[in-house]
């Protein structure tokens, strides 16, 4: 008898233990991961800025010229920055040739807002129709620094006169991004204008001449989200 209230002793002790105990939960999905991650990060304030709309060049008081070279056009703010550009409607592409701060620790426009905003009001095409920037008479020298390194580290393709780095080469994708201010300024082009929330950068382009009198590029190239 002593033994039985023994054991119904120790049984009651474990039934009341266990019901201090909080309740069994499944295992999250994984897109409960996800979210929950997005609603810590956004806590910390890790998570993106909104996204804004591509604004005009008027809008970000920038004054426009042609320069009689085609249809290239100069656009200045200030006597802060300047840059030169056209856009191609048939290959929706827009080239840029330079973008110059002179003060940059002062700057008032960010060369890829500018950029944007170029395409917007010279373009036949809505701002989404955008698909590549080619930056040419490269002389930047971290980019040219970068692309070298690519070329010599992860063996990309080359061929043509030029050389491509796709997004699934995930290293060398990466490096560009890190290293060059060309892949970095058009990497955040999305993530920065509503016009832009579907598309990604699917490559990076540059020139690979041996030849010294041919022009240096860079390009980036933009996909859009089924």
């Amino acid at each position: 008898m002593a033994l039985l209230r023994q054991t119904l002793a120790i049984l009651l002790c474990f039934v009341i233990s266990l019901s201090r105990q909080s309740p069994i939960q499944a295992a999250p999905q994984d897109g409960e991961v996800r979210r929950a991650r997005a609603a810590g990060s956004d806590l910390r304030g890790l998570l993106p800025r909104a996204r804004k709309p591509v604004p005009s060049l008027s809008d970000l008081g920038c004054d426009v010229t042609a320069t009689g070279n085609g249809d290239w056009m100069e656009v200045a703010h200030g006597d802060n920055f300047v840059m030169q550009a056209r856009v191609d409607d048939d290959t929706e592409t827009l080239y840029r040739k330079y973008a110059d701060h002179t003060d940059l620790k002062n700057r008032r426009v960010k060369a890829r807002e500018v950029t944007v905003a170029f395409w917007k009001d010279y373009s036949k095409y809505a701002v989404k129709h955008l698909r590549h920037i080619v930056y040419t008479d490269m002389a930047n020298k971290d980019t040219l620094r970068a692309t070298a390194y690519v070329k010599k580290t992860w063996d990309p393709d080359c061929s043509g006169g030029w050389c491509r780095v796709s997004w699934s080469n995930k290293e060398a994708f990466a490096y560009l991004i890190s290293k060059s201010p060309h892949a970095a300024g058009s990497n955040a082009i999305p993530n920065e204008f509503e016009e832009f929330s579907k598309h990604y950068v699917s490559s990076f382009d540059w020139s690979d001449s041996d030849d010294d009198m041919d022009e240096d590029w860079f390009r980036a190239n933009f996909l859009v989200y089924e």
